[in-house]
């Protein structure tokens, strides 16, 4: 029995087909599947009812994954742990990023990162929460950087920094007349937001002093995924939004002229690094979280909204 006939059988339980799996542990399909078969023997078990379309565990073989995860979780602490006793990271990290932090978040810590671990591979997906949710439980990703709390079984969530709102008004528009804005403020009244699935649009919508179904029937001719497109929009058609703290890095002079902030209670939203529990390669996740926190402007690293 070696790690990697416990990977192979982890791989196929995971995408339910022996083709998808040997494509992603890059190994031809006969090589996966004698490998399997040599376990099965040895193991006096049969793991996988190869009989059924998509290919099912059997009952004993669920007992047989649920060990193999355990040991090759154990495994990759092991290694892990190895790999502390050197001055050098290395391996690699897969994270998801919600793309309304992504563009204002990577620029800032990539550059750095790389400069300190030049030998760690650094893989990033823009995922929506959802998305992220369910690679990081099933393994797919090693972590996602996502607004919290989501209070996910089985998630734990590491606060990286907490990032005030900011409206974004056309000087036509009765918000730009205000220095600063109170959170009753924003209604529907020309509000442009992002399109289903992101959790900054769903945190408008639960700020908003109106009628939820108004707000749905009034931006439904337009849906974007960008805070570019909507910035633009506005410029030219008038109108407001709100931005997350750290999209003002992106906005010229002018732009920044029409940014409006808020008194207290200031909207805020806490941004965090998320892995399941149990993931064993902490010191590389460590690392990471540091690298982040030190490129994040030092008032937004603690909670200070009343």
């Amino acid at each position: 029995m070696t790690i990697v006939q416990l990977g192979y059988i982890l791989a196929v339980e995971k995408y339910h087909s022996f083709q998808k799996a040997s494509e992603h542990s890059f190994v031809t399909q006969p090589t996966l599947s004698m490998q399997i078969k040599k376990l099965e023997e040895e193991l006096e078990v049969i793991i996988f009812d190869r009989s059924v379309n998509p290919v099912q565990p059997t009952s004993q073989g669920k007992l047989i994954l649920a060990k193999a995860k355990e040991v090759v979780e154990k495994h990759d602490a092991l290694l892990d742990t190895a790999l502390s006793f050197k001055k050098t990271l290395t391996r690699e990290i897969r994270m998801g990023i919600i793309p309304t932090i992504l563009p204002y978040l990577a620029y800032r810590f990539i550059p750095e990162f790389k400069r300190n671990f030049p030998k760690v591979s650094l893989f990033i997906d823009e995922l929506v929460t959802e998305e992220i949710i369910e690679k990081v439980m099933n393994g797919d990703l090693d972590a996602g950087i996502m607004a919290t709390p989501l209070e996910t079984h089985g998630l734990i969530e590491y606060p990286l920094y907490y990032e005030q709102f900011l409206a974004y008004a056309s000087p036509q528009h009765n918000l730009s007349t205000f220095d600063k804005l109170n959170a009753y403020q924003i209604t529907s009244d020309g509000l442009w937001l992002l399109k289903d699935g992101h959790c900054f649009r769903d945190q408008v919508i639960n700020l908003c002093h109106t009628d939820k179904n108004y707000i749905q029937k009034y931006e439904v001719e337009f849906r974007t995924d960008s805070f570019n497109s909507i910035i633009r929009l506005i410029d030219t058609e008038g109108g407001y939004t709100l931005l997350p703290e750290l999209a003002k890095s992106d906005l010229s002079g002018n732009q920044r002229k029409k940014l409006r902030g808020f008194y207290p209670p200031i909207p805020t939203r806490e941004v965090s690094l998320c892995y399941r529990k149990g993931y064993p390669r902490t010191r590389l996740l460590e690392a990471l979280k540091s690298n982040i926190i030190n490129n994040i402007p030092t008032k937004m690293r603690k909670n200070k909204v009343k």
